[in-house]
């Protein structure tokens, strides 16, 4: 999605009248609506944090780590969430009113016009910054947050040096 977004972006602005359509190809627009979510299994976390042999852990920064765990995802998935959500409500309904499903811009009812409206591009540079932000590909974004939090309760309980 990130990819077709930026596909796009390396266009704009789109001179409809001028510019070749068929070098757009209808997979482009399907990819920049994809959306899939990060969705681990907890139930080991859960199920450790809530036992006694949660006070066998004696390292006190991995057991932080381990509790807090759920609030970290918590974070990262309400930036998913929210992406979604822009698909589903903003992004999706312009497509739909605008292009045909299938064939995209290869339909005469399609007025390739809008490509060249700023509200396309402002909606592809809303839909980019959304996935960079899932990505970790800004300063500040949760999915750094996971990564660091998970390799450092794999440092700590030896599971990283151990394969």
């Amino acid at each position: 999605a990130l990819d077709a977004c930026d596909f796009l972006i390396e266009r704009f602005p789109i001179e409809a009248a001028s510019v070749d359509l068929d070098s757009i190809p209808a997979r482009i627009f399907m990819q920049t609506k994809s959306n899939w979510t990060f969705n681990p299994t907890q139930g080991i976390i859960k199920s450790l944090v809530s036992t006694s042999s949660f006070e066998l852990i004696s390292n006190q920064e991995l057991r932080k780590l381990l509790i807090s765990w759920s609030d970290v995802l918590a974070d990262y998935q309400e930036g998913e969430l929210s992406a979604r959500k822009y698909v589903e409500e903003v992004y999706n309904p312009f497509l739909n009113e605008h292009f045909h499903y299938y064939r995209i811009l290869d339909d005469r009812r399609v007025d390739a016009g809008v490509l060249e409206s700023v509200q396309f591009e402002n909606l592809i540079y809303q839909r980019r910054t959304h996935l960079r932000n899932i990505l970790g590909r800004t300063a500040d974004n949760e999915s750094r947050t996971i990564k660091t939090t998970i390799d450092r309760i794999l440092e700590l309980s030896g599971a990283k040096n151990n394969g």
